[in-house]
């Protein structure tokens, strides 16, 4: 009878493991410099291997940066024609998107990094992602839609993505893609948002819905970033404070910062997450380092085995 409640509790305790807390998590800040002056208001946006996007806003302006881990190194991102503000928003290898303006407009763009080709989309538009032959954003800040970036069509270019359920239309803000997934979020009411995921088939126009929500509780769901394993990053709400999340099939991992006033995770790749957190009246960006729960789960299993050898030693000698 001892042995099996050592065994339910050892089996309990690796269900337990699998999630992580933010204890578990080892955080890095990253502030812009632009080799004079560090930037107060550095978020990261994005993530791909050794590369990570951002922006920093100085005096108003934002601008746009690609940064890299192992150099710890910034390169302000330059699209070659005037602009009042630089914008990047999602890597994918050596593309980045985001969106530049001037007085009147905002363009999306896409900017290959070996080459310095760039492609820029329609007036009105922002690009939050890349991955492969698509890229998502939104025009005029309230249509969301995937973009065809070989289309021989121009028209053909653009898909509107909408989330539909009985007939009702919702708000819907795409934030990033991986493959042939995308994610964001849409709104329910004004107290109501949940996160979403589109899977669509060779053609993007074909696909269906999946809708997320972190926990039961929460009222605000958003998703901003997916890896190519499928792991979702965003934050959520049961009520006035937002929590940053990770959620890697059944293992659910909070990053909210524990030094930090409010978290936000926009980006993942591997086991780093990127975003920003609020620091003594400074937004910093922040590379989250998440170590993988399946560490946790062979430690338990090797004290399982420890544990059920020793009580089978134990009852040997007593019988």
């Amino acid at each position: 009878m001892r042995a099996r409640l050592w065994i339910s509790g050892m089996v309990a305790l690796i269900w337990a493991v699998t999630t992580v807390n933010s204890s578990a998590v080892s955080y890095q800040t990253v502030s812009y410099w632009d080799g004079s002056t560090t930037s107060s208001n550095t978020i990261l946006t994005g993530i791909s291997g050794d590369l990570v996007v951002g922006n920093s806003n100085y005096e108003g302006i934002d601008q746009g940066f690609v940064y890299s881990i192992q150099s710890q190194t910034f390169s302000a991102v330059s699209i070659g024609t005037p602009a009042n503000y630089v914008q990047a928003y999602g890597i994918s290898g050596n593309q980045v998107v985001g969106a530049y303006g001037d007085e009147t407009n905002s363009y999306g763009y896409i900017l290959n990094l070996s080459t310095s080709n760039l492609t820029v989309l329609d007036a009105g538009t922002r690009l939050y992602g890349i991955s492969g032959n698509y890229a998502v954003g939104v025009r005029n800040d309230s249509e969301s839609f995937i973009y065809d970036i070989g289309a021989q069509d121009p028209d053909l270019s653009y898909f509107t993505l909408q989330f539909e359920s009985n007939g009702t239309s919702y708000a819907t803000t795409v934030r990033a893609i991986s493959g042939n997934k995308v994610v964001g979020y849409y709104d329910v009411d004004q107290d109501d948002t949940r996160g979403f995921i589109y899977t669509f088939t060779s053609d993007m126009k074909v696909g269906t819905f999946e809708t997320f929500e972190a926990t039961e509780a929460s009222t605000v769901t958003q998703i901003f970033g997916i890896s190519s394993d499928d792991k979702l990053v965003g934050n959520y709400s049961e009520g006035s404070t937002f929590n940053s999340f990770l959620i890697d099939g059944a293992e659910k991992t909070d990053l909210s910062d524990p030094d930090a006033s409010q978290t936000n995770i926009n980006g993942i790749d591997g086991e780093k997450a990127v975003g920003s957190a609020s620091k003594q009246e400074q937004t910093v960006g922040v590379i989250a380092q998440v170590p993988e729960p399946t560490t946790y789960v062979l430690i338990t299993l090797g004290m399982l085995v420890m544990a059920v050898s020793r009580c089978k030693a134990r009852f040997s000698r007593q019988s």
